[in-house]
Parts: C-alpha cells; structure tokens; sequence
C-alpha cells in the first residue's frame, strides 16, 4: 500500500510539474494570458551575532518564525530560507549587510522585490533582535525593526520582532484589508524545539519512529501547534500509517477554517494521497500552485 500510495503521489506530481511548466511557457510565448505575479518576498536565514552558539537554535527559530508569519498572507508570495541559502552560497556576503550583487541575484532569480534578514545579539542577560527589509532592486534598506528579551525567555522579543515586520511588510505592500498585525499564531520555543529535534533525526536518517514520537511531544507542549500535527499526518503517510494519518486529518478538517492556508493545502494533498485519488490530488496541486513558495511550488 505504501508503495502504491508513492508511486501515485510522485505521478501526480510529475503531471502537476508538467501542467505548471506547460502554461508559464505558453504564458511566455503568447500562448495565453500572463498572470499577474504576487508580490514576493524572500527570507534569509537569522544570524546569530552572539558568539554564543547555545543561541544558535534561538536563531534559527527566529527564522522558522519571520518565514512562516510571512507564509500565513495569502496575497504574497515567500521565497523560503532554503532557496535563499543556495544563493547567498554562491556570493560572498560583505561584512554587516549583504551586498548589492546577491540582492540583483536574489531579485532576478527568484522575483522578490523584498528581502527579510535578521541578527541576533546579547548584551548581559538580554537577547537583541534585529531583522532588516532591504529594497533588491536599489539594494537598500527600507526598515531596520528591533526588539529585546530576556535570555530565559527568547520567543517575547521573537514574537514582538514578527509583528513588527509583518506590519512594515503589510504597509509596504498594501494589504489593506487582508493584514492583521496577528496574522497567524507563532508556535511556542519549546513546542518549536522538539519539532526541531525531530526534523534532524529525519534527516540525519535517525529512527523515524523516535522522530515522530518528538513530534507528539511538539503537541503536548503546544495544544495549538498545527504544523507540527500536519507533518505527524505526512511522516504517517510516509510510513504507510494510513490510520494513524487519518486520525490527524479528521481531528485537522473538524476545524478547517482555523488552520493556515498553507496547513489546508497539505491537509487536501495529503487526504488525496490516502484516498489514492488521482483527480484530487491533481487539483490540490492546481488550486495552490501559485500560492505556494517557489521551492514546493510543485
């Protein structure tokens, strides 16, 4: 079953990739109206400045945080941290700010008029946070946005740092109406930490099962995590778990219209999947293809 449900999803992808790359070409080549692009915006990974690197997760969740705030606004697109980082690897960053050649490659290649980046600092027991958007096309700073907290505590100055650029984001893009200052719920530190831990158990090609049971200890922390329940549902699938997966996608679709665009998205994929619906997992894919981040835009 489990192989039956792969070879299904990776199908229906390649079909998805082909429609995609069948459409901008003939949008391209005057096959048919161009769409308009939505405005983009992209996020570099969150340095941490500190010389401490029991900070470094810190950092990291900061990123995770800016990144998925920013993801929670339908009406723009983000250019994830992962994308960014195979750039910013290409070009050799300048002390402080990035240069104005990685931010023309950055605009060129990806088309975010916007770029997020971030510091972390400490000065005694206070964490100082620092993110910056800089204009890619003159490579210049449009706002420099700060905010403190205190060492035991990282996620207040985190969470007060994410308001403030969704805010600057959202008037620098004319919202309007489709921004609210709390756009989307952060996760909490250490809710965030275990689902940390279990992406890198994952990855590492550590026991799926120890990764997924982190994922449950997400969950017992934060009642209201719904990431870390959308890949529990996912890393089930992938393991052929289709009860276990379906359990989670009940509970998800019982309150859909409380969960993030992007969570509805993977929850539709996701039930397609299990379902082994061909015509369903087809149109997920079509209906988010232009909602998504370049990086999962298949």
């Amino acid at each position: 079953v489990y192989r039956m449900a792969t070879g299904l999803a990776v199908a229906v992808v390649l079909l998805a990739v082909g429609v995609w790359i069948k459409t901008r070409t003939e949008e391209r080549t005057g096959g048919g109206p161009p769409e308009p692009e939505p405005p983009a915006v992209a996020v570099l990974p969150f340095e941490n400045l500190s010389g401490d690197v029991t900070l470094d997760d810190v950092s990291r969740f900061a990123t995770y945080s800016l990144e998925g705030a920013l993801r929670e606004v339908e009406s723009i697109r983000v250019v994830s941290t992962s994308v960014a980082r195979g750039i910013l690897s290409a070009d050799e960053p300048s002390e402080g700010l990035f240069g104005a050649d990685l931010m023309h490659e950055l605009l060129e290649q990806t088309l975010a008029t916007v770029v997020v980046e971030g510091s972390l600092y400490r000065r005694a027991d206070t964490l100082l946070f620092e993110a910056r958007l800089i204009d890619t096309e003159r490579a210049e700073v449009i706002e420099a946005l700060n905010a403190s907290a205190a060492v035991d505590d990282p996620a207040a100055g985190i969470h007060a740092l994410r308001e403030a650029v969704l805010v600057t984001v959202g008037t620098r893009f004319n919202l309007g109406e489709q921004y609210a200052a709390s756009y989307g719920q952060a996760a909490s530190f250490e809710a965030w930490k275990h689902l940390n831990n279990a992406r890198e158990l994952w990855q590492g090609g550590e026991s799926e099962r120890q990764a997924i049971d982190e994922m449950y200890r997400a969950i017992e922390v934060d009642s209201t995590f719904d990431a870390a329940r959308g890949l529990a549902m996912i890393w089930h699938v992938n393991l052929g778990e289709f009860r276990q997966a379906d359990s989670i996608a009940v509970e998800l679709e019982g309150r859909i219209e409380e969960l993030s665009p992007r969570q509805r998205w993977q929850l539709a994929v996701q039930q397609a999947a299990m379902r082994r619906d061909r015509d369903g997992l087809v149109k997920a894919f079509r209906d988010w293809k232009d909602r998504l981040p370049n990086d999962s835009r298949y």
